[in-house]
């Protein structure tokens, strides 16, 4: 088989501003192109447009498909970007020193165009051609994976603070799900974390209207009010407790009243029995040295107490929600009860990624 027979090349064409702009789909795995537009470094990168400017890139479905991840149905003969989302938009918002019109005077957009058989294919030649090169904001990626698992629903993407960190998405999905459907425990990209957003839709229902503690208030009287400070990792623990726990009202009960948890007046955990969530609180409050240390999630170091004990308070305040610990005792509990969990019921860890939610 020679060179000829086995690849096929993109072909060559010039499009009309309008032609590019409402004519190709956007591709289910870029950001919000229409907020990127309006960040000023953006306009900035647009404000001069350049002939390499003009060079973009698109590719049609060849055959009726369906998003694995969204479940929105493409049929054969879409056309979807693989580049060039942002700078028409920035054109069409007056942002740029070039119109509509001055484009399709200079003969449009010069497009390479190529085939996909599959939304998969049109996703990877996204990641081929732009992510290999560009650095991109994780948030970025966040923003860009909740859009493409929220695709085909009836409801608003979620826009809470809380959710727009990549670690613990990535964690969560990597040791619930397996190494096999998500690889690493950190740096997925777009495509990936648009699955581990999929696997996690009911935490991110239930949980949208809440607005974490992320930092210390100050009380009605100017004193600060010591809460719990929810971080990355207990929003790891809080998507991996609630896919065990099938995000249940138990589970959802739990996480608010660790999220309201006020340590002002506590003991200390030493030597006292306490609830669970304020074990957790006292544990994990970054204002106060822990009494384990605190190993961040970008050490790659889950073996500490801390993860056994934080899993276990949690999973406690779940089950037994007025129970009453006074010696924890909990070696290799996450690793026992967590750890690839999806592994072990009856649907394999990729239909639990795509179909949990649906």
């Amino acid at each position: 088989m020679t060179f000829k027979t086995m690849y096929k090349r993109a072909t060559h064409d010039d499009i009309q501003f309008d032609d590019w702009y409402r004519g190709f789909e956007t591709n289910p795995v870029q950001r919000d192109t229409v907020k990127r537009a309006q960040r000023q470094d953006i306009k900035d990168r647009f404000r001069t447009f350049n002939e390499e400017h003009f060079e973009v890139s698109g590719t049609k479905l060849v055959n009726d498909d369906v998003d694995e991840v969204s479940g929105k149905f493409y049929p054969a003969g879409t056309q979807f970007k693989v580049d060039g989302h942002t700078r028409p938009e920035v054109v069409n918002n007056g942002d740029s020193d070039i119109t509509p019109k001055d484009i399709d005077d200079a003969g449009g957009f010069s497009a390479t165009l190529t085939e996909s058989q599959s939304i998969q294919e049109v996703k990877d030649r996204y990641k081929r051609h732009d992510s290999a090169e560009a650095v991109e904001k994780r948030s970025d990626a966040v923003a860009s994976a909740f859009r493409c698992a929220y695709a085909n629903k009836d409801c608003q993407i979620p826009d809470n603070p809380m959710f727009m960190f990549s670690q613990p998405l990535s964690y969560a999905a990597h040791y619930t799900f397996g190494s096999s459907i998500f690889p690493k425990d950190s740096g997925l990209d777009q495509d990936l974390l648009s699955k581990a957003v999929k696997a996690f839709i009911p935490a991110f229902d239930q949980l949208e209207n809440t607005t974490f503690i992320i930092k210390q208030k100050k009380s009605n009287l100017g004193q600060i009010q010591e809460n719990i400070v929810y971080d990355r990792w207990l929003s790891f623990a809080t998507f991996s407790t609630g896919f065990l726990h099938n995000f249940s009202s138990a589970w959802y009960a739990a996480v608010m009243k660790i999220n309201n948890c006020d340590l002002s007046g506590l003991e200390k955990r030493k030597g006292e029995g306490s609830t669970a969530v304020s074990l957790i609180a006292n544990e994990w409050c970054q204002q106060r040295t822990p009494y384990f240390e605190d190993k961040r999630l970008n050490k790659g170091n889950l073996r500490s107490k801390l993860i056994d004990n934080l899993f276990f308070l949690f999973d406690t305040a779940i089950r037994t929600p007025h129970k009453r610990i006074k010696d924890i005792k909990c070696k290799n509990f996450w690793k026992n009860t967590y750890k690839y969990h999806a592994i072990n019921n009856n649907r394999s860890p990729l239909e639990n990624v795509l179909y949990c939610a649906s």
